[in-house]
Formats: structure tokens, C-alpha cells, sequence
């Protein structure tokens, strides 16, 4: 089994079998065309000083009241990856297709715009 170390907790966090859904940025940007449902969930100055085309800004206390089409995938991203495989699993939870975006906005190539929706 691989581990990751976290400098600051000294935590061993383990990487290699998380099973939540995700998807690269690389995959998303493909995808931006047919304006998928993104969720940002980042704290709203982070979201306004710059997100992907699109996003909604939802921060993680919202999420659970968030009545979205349960058809069509939801795509999280925020700072690193972390809070949107919570945020993931969440929305798995309530029945919703979601994945979320490999890195958060720190490995984000795409497009971005500031400013608010």
C-alpha cells in the first residue's frame, strides 16, 4: 500500500485506492463546450479572484441544499482536490453522477475567468 505523508499533521493519508470519481483537468476542458454543471466550492474571494468558465460558487456548507438535475455529471473543483472528494461523496450520496476535478484549481490549465457569475 502507498502512502502520502502530510507535512503538517504527519498524517498518513492513503492515495493510491480512493475510489471517489474523478476526472483531470485535461478531461474537463474537453468537456467545457457542452457547459457541464461545475461546482466551485471554494470560499467565495478564491472563486471571484478567478474560476473555471461556468462554475457556480457553492461552498461546501450549501452543498447538501443544492437541488441540481440528477441526469447530467457534476463536476467539483476547489483549491487541491481534497474538499471536492468530500464534496463528491456527498453528491454520490443524494444520488447525483459526480467526480471530481484531479488537483483542484492548483493544477488547473484551462481557461479561467474572474469575477462573479
Amino acid at each position: 500500500m502507498f502512502y502520502q505523508i502530510n507535512n503538517k499533521s504527519e498524517e498518513k493519508i492513503m492515495f493510491l485506492f480512493d475510489k471517489t470519481p474523478s476526472v483531470s483537468g485535461n478531461e474537463l476542458i474537453k468537456k467545457l463546450p457542452a457547459r457541464p454543471t461545475i461546482l466551485d466550492i471554494r470560499q467565495k474571494d478564491a472563486y471571484v479572484n478567478g474560476h473555471i468558465p461556468g462554475a457556480k460558487n457553492v461552498t461546501m456548507d450549501k452543498l447538501t441544499k443544492m437541488k441540481l438535475s440528477k441526469k447530467d455529471a457534476v463536476y467539483v473543483v476547489c483549491y487541491s482536490g481534497m474538499s471536492s472528494r468530500t464534496a463528491v461523496k456527498e453528491l454520490k450520496r443524494q444520488g447525483y453522477d459526480a467526480y471530481s476535478i484531479k488537483g483542484g484549481m492548483n493544477s488547473w490549465n484551462g481557461p479561467v475567468k474572474g469575477g462573479l457569475q
